[in-house]
């Protein structure tokens, strides 16, 4: 089987290579997606069964200014990737965001869910599911919250480096959510292919849930530091783009369908830190 991975640099590319079988090719070019020249050239001459779509324009305040970039990958591009593929007859597996939700209530959300987003980014990435599954293209979008891995940049890594400098930060306490390994997402998506499960929107996020001042606190004690945290409310943390409140996923669907134990959130952003404090300088 011929897999043609896109954005293999991210958190969830970079899991999916250290995961996959050798028994399969893959494919992953160093291209800007946003080339639709070069994008089409690519998948055409690669010729794969299946497409990743890991690429994404993931800064969230940067995408209030810089509308047009974050809408063309995370929106334009995806597009054009679930045309060709429905052309050509290629499963397309993408990955999307809690964002796409405006954080309303404290139900998790579910795939029938409307989306209702709250800023730029979640908008492109919104624009960007609806595309695909309008598209009619053979696919499965995981949609999924608060990524973090060894490999990347994340809210651990930016966590301990501040920690380290600072004697106290400003956390929110108010956005509850699931830390969620980008291992996980790369297993659930390897299975997919594996297994030939899932069709559609999948919701996939760690067990439990949490806001971003307790994670913040074990990954700071797991570091043993002594920096001072203090929760803070959004509505005192004024950022260019506005953040859901909840981000809650319900991943009863996929859990059914794909047969996979949800991952604790707490034990493995402990495992992360201490293995990303081990292959620190």
């Amino acid at each position: 089987m011929k897999i043609l991975l896109l954005g293999h640099r991210g958190q969830v590319g970079l899991s999916i290579q250290s995961l996959y079988s050798p028994t399969h090719t893959l494919i992953t070019p160093n291209i800007d997606i946003t080339n639709d020249t070069l994008l089409y050239q690519t998948i055409i001459e690669s010729a794969p069964d299946i497409i990743i779509n890991a690429a994404a324009y993931t800064k969230v305040d940067d995408a209030e200014q810089n509308i047009d970039r974050a809408m063309a990958v995370n929106a334009v591009a995806p597009a054009r990737i679930a045309q060709i593929a429905k052309e050509n007859n290629i499963f397309l597996i993408h990955y999307s965001t809690d964002y796409v939700f405006d954080g309303t209530g404290h139900t998790p959300w579910t795939e029938e869910d409307t989306p209702n987003p709250l800023n730029v980014y979640g908008q492109s990435k919104w624009q960007g599911d609806k595309a695909i599954i309008e598209s009619g293209c053979r696919h499965i979008i995981f949609r999924t919250s608060w990524v973090y891995g060894i490999r990347g940049d994340n809210f651990i890594k930016k966590i301990l480096s501040l920690s380290q400098t600072q004697k106290e930060l400003n956390i929110v306490c108010d956005q509850i959510g699931a830390p969620t390994p980008a291992r996980f997402i790369a297993e659930a998506t390897l299975r997919a292919i594996e297994k030939q499960c899932g069709q559609g929107v999948y919701h996939i996020a760690a067990a439990g849930e949490t806001s971003w001042f307790d994670y913040a606190c074990l990954v700071r004690d797991t570091h043993n530091s002594q920096c001072f945290m203090r929760p803070v409310f959004s509505r005192d943390y004024p950022q260019p783009a506005e953040r859901p409140l909840n981000s809650r996923l319900n991943c009863n669907k996929f859990i059914k369908d794909f047969g996979m134990t949800l991952p604790d959130w707490k034990d493995n952003v402990i495992l992360t830190t201490r293995a990303i404090l081990k292959d620190s300088p």
